[in-house]
């Protein structure tokens, strides 16, 4: 019955119009926070497809369901919706792609990922985070010789390193080595979760 009803709501209103009569029906969200809402609807409603679906991905890394956003984002550089996005975009997707792969797969993956997007972006976030890859696969010559290719001063250079060394020194491990395998899986399933 609930169903139905709902279902005629959804055919005679718009989906802007049934969130808004949801939210203010549950007396929890004020006003402006509703507002909001609709102003971001708003925003997305005007968008090209292509667009959509990169806020869709980009949603499921924000929000670490790591395996949804790899999917979403090969659709969107697989597909025909490709061809839609400047270099810059494409490899803002890359690097989103990459940090996706760090975290349901393989710092190799990454790398590659990270590596074709600065190709593409010029971001220095986006070679940042490609030389991290490097160090955390012990590619120490190759961190260099890559420093040098993208023209990093040493002082970055330097820089980089000593974040990889801290953000090492901060990891501790309290679990033994299957309880930390277990809940690795278990975060890998949840990400792929459907």
């Amino acid at each position: 019955m609930a169903k139905k009803i709902t279902e005629e709501i959804a055919q005679s209103a718009g989906l802007k119009d049934l969130v808004v009569t949801i939210l203010c029906g549950c007396d929890y969200y004020k006003e402006e926070e509703i507002r909001k809402l609709i102003a971001v609807m708003d925003g997305i409603a005007n968008l090209p497809l292509h667009k959509r679906k990169k806020i869709k991905a980009d949603n499921f890394l924000r929000a670490g369901m790591y395996g949804k956003s790899l999917l979403e984002y090969r659709k969107l550089l697989q597909g025909g919706l490709a061809m839609n996005f400047t270099a810059g975009e494409y490899g803002d997707i890359l690097h989103n792609q990459g940090i996706a792969h760090f975290y349901t797969s393989s710092f190799a993956r990454a790398e590659k990922d990270f590596k074709e997007a600065y190709a593409r972006n010029g971001s220095r976030d986006t070679l940042r985070h490609y030389l991290y890859c490097l160090l955390l696969q012990k590619k120490d010559e190759a961190f260099g010789k890559e420093c040098v290719r993208y023209g990093v001063s040493s002082e970055e250079a330097q820089n980089v390193e000593s974040h990889y060394k801290e953000a090492c020194l901060s990891v501790q491990v309290t679990n033994t080595g299957a309880e930390v395998l277990e809940q690795y899986k278990e975060e890998l399933r949840q990400s792929f979760a459907f």
